[in-house]
């Protein structure tokens, strides 16, 4: 019995490309904006870096921002879901 589906190398959904094999990959436009968001909250963080002694205590500041930046995301368009 012959398949009606046609094998496709991928599927794009919500800009979020899902690859034969399991992978993802966001598109373009959600990188960017991923990028924006971040760069946008980094840049505001330039005086609590600034008194940050050593390269770990910043990383350290820059990880725990990162993480509630995606954690209480509040623009209409969800760009990643944590779970």
């Amino acid at each position: 019995m012959p398949s009606d589906f046609i094998l496709l190398p991928g599927v794009k959904h919500l800009g979020i490309y899902f690859k034969s094999g399991g992978k993802t990959s966001l598109a373009l436009d959600k990188q960017r904006k991923l990028c924006r968001l971040f760069r946008q909250k980094f840049d505001r963080m330039s005086r609590v870096l600034n008194k940050k002694k050593t390269p770990e205590q910043r990383a350290r500041c820059l990880c725990q921002r990162a993480r509630s930046i995606l954690e209480r995301q509040q623009t209409p368009v969800a760009i990643i879901d944590v779970c």
